[in-house]
């Protein structure tokens, strides 16, 4: 055997590798440049920070500057929700369409419906011209979205509560605003500047509804001084027909009864008014109910061998507000909400008084 070198150790003896394979060191797992806090209050702070920079990167595109005042703004917030709150009863009165955010037809787009005084109507009846003016129903489209559905530098904060019912639809801002003062304030700040722009957002979509609604009352007040009848918009927007219990000479012999389509000239003399041989319906839109109808059966001919007398003839409601003596025949009508309209009207007066 060969001898063994001097100091070497058992294996220096042996025979090496050609090659010698080593494994690759393991790579250490990458960690973000930045670590979350651990420490409750640090991590508290982080994330209002992360919130406050949300908000106020949600509102970096509006083109007017927000007002970061939280005490300026509570006020504001508060004297709009006042406003809104007050706006909102109104116009709910004459919403006209149901609202489902379930429902897979939904929209955000909603009618509300109105009554107005619109016309004025000059017609013959006998020897005298009447003016007179009927409610004429109409219905307009609103977009309440915003009314719906909050910004996106609002959303994702709080639990949204709506409105009872039937308003569920709507989301109670009252509410929303009381449970977002429980923000710190660092975040508030941005928060209630953005609250208050989204809620001058909805204040002006309200006003948009309450002006179109309360429309009519201009024409109500022209009405008022011009002829001295005081009207009002009538509260049930399916009644626009009645029984006819008008004085004798109120209809001319061609206005057509609401009930059969027939005029009224050709309507059989009754005890007290016109009578129609068109069946009667309880479902109809008449402002009479069955008592007054079995009322008027009692007060008819008696003598009649036919039905047909039990029914009145049905006219529209309209309001009688001038009527005056005239050999001359005149037909005419005005859009008084028009001021042209109204120029004609006033003209087509001072006419008739000077002639």
């Amino acid at each position: 055997p060969r001898p063994t070198p001097r100091h070497a150790t058992p294996q220096q003896g042996k025979r090496q590798p050609m090659y010698t394979c080593t494994m690759p060191p393991k790579k250490k797992a990458k960690t973000s440049s930045y670590a979350m806090p651990q420490q409750p209050m640090e991590y508290a702070s982080h994330m209002r920070d992360q919130m406050r920079e949300r908000v106020e990167l949600e509102s970096s595109g509006k083109k007017k500057t927000l007002n970061y005042d939280i005490e300026q703004n509570i006020r504001e917030i508060r004297a709009i929700l006042a406003v809104n709150a007050e706006i909102f009863d109104r116009c709910m009165v004459s919403i006209k369409s149901s609202v489902d955010p379930s429902s897979d037809s939904f929209s955000p787009v909603v009618s509300f419906k109105r009554c107005s005084f619109d016309v004025v109507e000059v017609r013959p009846v006998n020897s005298t011209i009447q003016f007179i003016t009927e409610p004429v129903p109409s219905k307009r489209e609103f977009d309440l979205r915003s009314l719906m559905k909050l910004p996106d530098s609002l959303a994702d904060t709080f639990a949204i509560k709506h409105k009872d019912k039937p308003h569920s639809s709507f989301i109670d801002y009252g509410t929303f605003f009381q449970n977002s003062l429980a923000l710190h304030e660092n975040v508030l700040g941005p928060f209630l500047a953005n609250l208050k722009d989204h809620l001058e957002s909805v204040q002006v979509c309200l006003g948009e509804i309450d002006e179109w609604i309360l429309g009519p009352s201009s024409n109500i007040k022209y009405i008022y001084s011009l002829f001295g009848i005081k009207l009002h918009q009538p509260s049930n927007f399916g009644v626009f027909v009645r029984d006819c219990d008008c004085p004798q000479g109120t209809h001319s012999l061609d206005d057509i009864c609401q009930r059969c389509g027939k005029t009224f000239g050709s309507h059989k003399e009754g005890r007290n008014a016109r009578r129609c041989g068109f069946p009667y319906n309880s479902d109809s839109s008449s402002v009479s109910d069955a008592s007054s109808v079995s009322d008027s059966s009692s007060d008819s001919d008696s003598s009649s061998d036919s039905d047909e007398e039990d029914y009145p003839f049905q006219c529209k409601i309209f309001h009688l507000l001038k009527q005056c003596h005239e050999s001359d025949v005149y037909r005419r009508t005005f859009d008084i909400s028009k001021e042209d309209g109204r120029e004609e009207l006033n003209n087509f007066l001072d006419f008739l008084t000077s002639s």
